[in-house]
C-alpha cells in the first residue's frame, strides 16, 4: 500500500494503530512502525521522558498524538508528544529482569525468563508463588530442574519479591522500578514509605508530584513536598543556568507558582538548602563544595612548611637559553608563582603565558619539588604538553588517578599549574582541592574575559576579584606581527570597540575576513563549503588544523550535518560505508570528528575532547568486560587518550559524543586552531566573551561570516554568563 503523504502544519494529530516492527529502541526512545486502523502505515518517534509501563512490544495497540515532520532521510515522521496504551502491568516484566540480574540462579536466564512471560504474561507472579513446578513444566517446556532453582531462589529473595509486590502495587512505570531498585535496592520501600519525594533523583518534580499524590496519602503543604520542590527549583538554576545561589524572594516566587506555598512555610530542620543572612539560597550541595573551594584554598595559602625561593640566577639562565626577554609583567608574575601558596596569572590571547609558565618550571631545575601541569580538557593539556615538552594531564585524569591510587601525599611540595584556570566550574575546582595536599604552590593561569565554565558556578572569575591573593596581569602582546591580526583585533573586542573587518576575498593562511550574510541557511552552506575547501585545498599544509565555531547548538547540528554529507558522506559512486544514529537522527560512519560531552573519570575523558571514529556497530559488538557482557556501538581515537575507546549503547543513544566538525564556543575553549571558521547568527547568545573567546581559538587565520549587526553588536555587550548567582565569594579567612 502506497504511504501517505503528511504536510507539516504544526498542528497536532492523533494516530491510532498497532506496531508492525520496531526499527530503533533504547531505553523509552523508540522508531515504530505502525499500521493504523485505515490500514495505511506510518512511522512514529517516541522521545525519553513520554513512555510509562513495560517496553513496547510488536503486536501493542497505541493511540499517538503528534505532529509529522518530513526528512529527506527518514521521510514522513509523526513526533509524538502523547502516549496512549493498553493497561499494562509491570510484575511480569520486573521479574524477568531480577532473573536476568541475578547470578545465583544457575542455568536460568533471560531465554527461561522470557518464557515464563510471554505464557503467563502478569499472572507470572501467582504462578511463582503456588510453586506448581508440573504446571509450569507442562505449559513453558522448562526442566524442571531449572524451575525448581527458579522457585527456590524466588522464596530466598523474599525481600526483593516484596520490592518488586510493592512497586506493581504502587503503579510505579517500568523505567523507574528499574532505577529504583537499581539506586536502593531492597531498601527502597523504606526510602519511599519515609519520603517519597526522594524520587526527585530520578524524575522532574511536575511529574514527581503527580505521581506522589496519585499513590500516596501526602497533605499539600506536607515539609516533604516543599523542600522536593526548592530542591528541583535550585537544581535546575544550577543546570540550566549555572547558578551556584538564588535569592530567597525568587525561590519563594517560583515555590508559589508550583505548591501555592511560600518559602516561609519550610521549617528551618530542613537540611536540603542553605539560606545566606544577604537572602542568597543555597542547596547544600553548592553550599558545600562553594565553602570547602574557600576553605582549602586558605589552608593552602598559609601553609608555608619551607622556603620559596625566587632564583635570578635561573631566570636569567632561562632568557638566555630561550632567546625571549622577559618584560616586568611577565617577570612580576614569575616572582609572585614562586615565593606564594596561591597565585594566580592573568592574560589574554599571545600575551606570554606559556612563557611565564616555563620560566617558572625553570625556577625549579635541579631540585626535589615536582611540577605539575594541568588543564580542564585535553585539548588545553595537549598543548600544553607541546608548548613546554614537558608532560601535562588534564584535571579530570589527575584527580581520578590520586584518588583510585591514594597519592595525594605524593604531590606535598609540588608545584600544581593549572592552564585555562577560567574554563573551571565548581564540580571541577572542589575535586582537584579535595586531592592535593596542603604544602603546595597552587599557580592557576587564565584570561578573565573568556566565556565563564560550562558547568555550574564561577571560581577564577571570583578569585580575581579577591586582592588576598596575589596576582599579576600580562598585557603586553607577545606573538610577532601581532600574528596577522588576530590580537589586535582580540584587544579591540575587550575594549569593547567594533574593529574593521576585511570583506572576505580567498583562502589564507593569515588573517582575519569578514562575509556578511543576514540569512542563517545561506551563512551555514557558506560555511561548510569554505570548510571542505580548506580542508580539500590547504588541509594538508596546515595539519588539518581547522575548525567550525558556531553560536547556537542547532546552527552546530545543521553544519555538522551538512560538512559530513561533503566531505564523509555514508555512500559514494564506488562504496556504501556502515552508519549508526543517535534518536536524533545524527549519523556516524567511520572517519567523522567526534566529541564528548561530559567528563567520564572511569574512561579519562573529559568535555570537549575531540576524536575520530574508527568504527561503528549497527548490530552492536558484545565483549566481556569484569565478568559482564557489554554492548558496544563505536571505537573512537580519542586526543591524548593512548587506547582507542569503547562506547556503550547508553553512552552511545545518550549523546555523550556529538559530530565535532562544528562546535560551540565553549566547547572550543581551551583549544587553538591554525584555522577557525566562526558562524553567528544570534543576538541573545553573542556577547563580547563569545566573540573574544572564538576569535582567539584562532592562530592564524579566521573566518567571520554571519550578520555583521549581531557581531558589531556582540562586540559591545558585556558577558551575560558573568551575572551568574554565587553564594560564596572566595573571601580571606582571619
Amino acid at each position: 500500500m502506497k504511504q501517505k503523504l503528511f504536510v507539516a502544519t504544526g498542528e497536532l494529530e492523533q494516530c491510532e494503530g498497532t506496531v508492525e516492527s520496531i526499527p530503533f529502541s533504547h531505553d523509552d526512545s523508540y522508531i515504530l512502525r505502525l499500521r493504523l486502523n485505515d490500514n495505511s502505515k506510518i512511522s512514529a518517534v517516541i522521545d525519553y521522558g513520554l513512555l510509562l509501563g513495560p517496553p513496547i512490544v510488536v503486536g501493542e495497540h497505541l493511540k499517538l498524538k503528534g505532529e509529522f515532520k518530513y526528512s529527506m532521510q527518514f521521510g514522513d515522521q509523526l513526533y509524538t508528544v502523547e502516549v496512549n496504551r493498553k493497561t499494562i502491568n509491570s510484575s511480569s516484566n520486573l521479574v524477568k529482569e531480577w532473573i536476568a540480574r541475578d547470578r545465583n540462579i544457575p542455568g536460568v536466564g533471560i531465554a527461561s525468563a522470557q518464557k515464563l512471560v510471554s505464557t503467563y504474561g502478569n499472572k507470572l507472579i501467582g504462578i511463582l508463588n503456588r510453586q506448581d513446578v508440573e504446571q509450569i513444566m507442562s505449559d513453558t517446556g522448562i526442566h524442571p530442574t531449572k524451575i525448581i532453582t527458579l522457585i527456590a531462589a524466588w522464596k530466598k529473595y523474599d525481600q526483593e519479591l516484596r520490592t518488586i509486590n510493592y512497586l506493581v502495587e504502587k503503579q510505579f512505570p517500568y523505567a523507574l522500578s528499574k532505577k529504583c531498585i537499581s539506586a536502593w535496592g531492597d531498601n527502597c520501600r523504606e526510602i519511599l514509605e519515609r519520603d517519597p519525594y526522594y524520587l526527585s533523583a530520578f524524575l522532574p518534580f511536575e511529574k514527581l508530584d503527580t505521581f506522589v499524590q496519585t499513590n500516596w496519602n501526602i497533605c499539600k503543604n506536607d515539609q516533604r513536598r516543599l523542600v522536593a520542590c526548592a530542591e528541583d527549583i535550585l537544581y535546575r538554576s544550577y543546570q540550566e543556568g549555572g547558578n551556584t545561589a538564588m535569592s530567597a524572594n525568587d525561590l519563594d516566587t517560583k515555590l508559589r507558582q508550583k505548591t501555592k506555598y511560600g518559602i516561609d512555610t519550610i521549617t528551618d530542620s530542613q537540611d536540603a538548602f542553605y539560606v545566606h543572612e544577604n537572602g542568597l539560597v543555597q542547596s547544600t550541595g553548592a553550599f558545600i563544595m562553594e565553602s570547602y573551594v574557600e576553605l582549602r584554598l586558605n589552608e593552602i595559602a598559609r601553609t608555608r612548611l619551607f622556603p620559596r625561593t625566587f632564583s635570578e640566577e635561573k631566570l636569567e639562565y632561562y632568557q638566555h637559553y630561550s632567546g625571549f626577554p622577559l618584560h616586568a609583567n611577565q617577570i612580576n608574575a614569575i616572582k609572585n608563582s614562586v615565593i606564594n601558596p596561591v597565585s594566580i596569572i592573568q592574560g589574554g590571547a599571545g600575551t606570554g603565558k606559556t612563557t611565564v609558565i616555563e620560566a617558572i618550571i625553570e625556577q625549579y631545575r635541579d631540585t626535589e619539588r615536582e611540577v605539575v601541569l594541568l588543564a580542564p580538557t585535553g585539548k588545553a593539556a595537549l598543548r600544553m604538553r607541546e608548548a613546554t615538552g614537558r608532560n601535562s594531564q588534564t584535571i579530570c585524569k589527575f584527580v581520578s588517578e590520586t584518588t583510585r591510587f591514594g597519592r595525594t601525599s605524593h604531590y606535598q611540595g609540588a608545584i600544581i599549574i593549572v592552564d585555562e584556570s577560567s574554563m573551571i566550574d565548581l564540580p571541577t575546582m572542589y575535586s582537584l582541592l579535595s586531592s592535593i595536599p596542603n604544602n603546595i604552590n597552587l599557580i592557576m593561569v587564565g584570561d578573565n574575559r573568556q566565556l565563564p565554565p560550562i558547568g555550574a558556578g564561577l571560581v577564577f572569575q571570583l578569585l580575581v576579584k579577591q586582592n588576598w591573593i596575589p596576582q599579576a596581569k600580562l598585557t603586553v602582546t607577545q606573538r610577532q606581527k601581532l600574528t596577522a591580526g588576530i590580537p589586535d583585533m582580540a584587544q579591540k573586542i575587550l575594549d569593547y570597540e567594533v574593529p574593521e573587518f576585511e570583506p572576505m576575498k580567498k583562502i589564507m593562511f593569515e588573517g582575519v575576513s569578514f562575509k556578511h550574510d543576514s540569512d542563517l541557511q545561506s551563512t551555514i552552506t557558506n560555511a561548510a563549503k569554505l570548510y571542505v575547501a580548506i580542508h580539500s585545498r590547504i588541509g594538508d599544509s596546515i595539519n588539518y588544523d581547522l575548525q567550525l565555531i558556531a553560536d547556537t547548538k542547532a546552527t552546530v547540528a545543521e553544519l555538522n550535518k551538512e560538512v559530513q554529507n561533503m566531505l564523509n558522506p555514508i555512500s559514494g559512486d564506488d562504496y556504501v560505508t556502515k552508519a549508526i544514529y543517535q534518536p536524533d537522527k545524527t549519523m556516524f560512519v567511520a572517519g567523522d570528528k567526534v566529541v564528548f560531552n561530559e567528563n567520564n573519570y572511569e574512561k579519562n575523558l573529559t568535555n570537549g575532547v575531540v576524536g575520530t571514529v574508527l568504527e561503528v556497530y549497527p548490530q552492536g559488538k558484545f565483549y566481556g568486560v569484569s565478568g559482564e557482557v557489554v554492548k558496544y556501538a563505536i571505537k573512537i581515537k580519542f586526543e591524548d587518550i593512548e587506547d582507542d575507546v569503547y562506547l556503550t549503547e547508553t553512552e552511545f543513544y545518550t549523546q555523550k559524543i556529538s559530530l565535532a566538525y562544528a562546535v560551540t564556543a565553549h566547547k572550543s575553549q581551551g583549544s587553538q586552531f591554525h584555522t577557525t571558521i566562526i558562524v553567528a547568527n544570534s543576538t541573545y547568545l553573542v556577547d563580547n566573551s563569545w566573540i573574544y573567546t572564538a576569535i582567539t581559538r584562532a592562530k592564524h587565520a579566521c573566518y567571520l561570516l554571519g550578520d555583521e549587526e549581531v557581531f558589531r553588536n556582540g562586540i559591545k555587550t558585556e558577558t551575560q554568563a558573568l551575572k551568574r548567582l554565587t553564594g560564596v565569594a572566595f573571601a580571606k579567612h582571619h
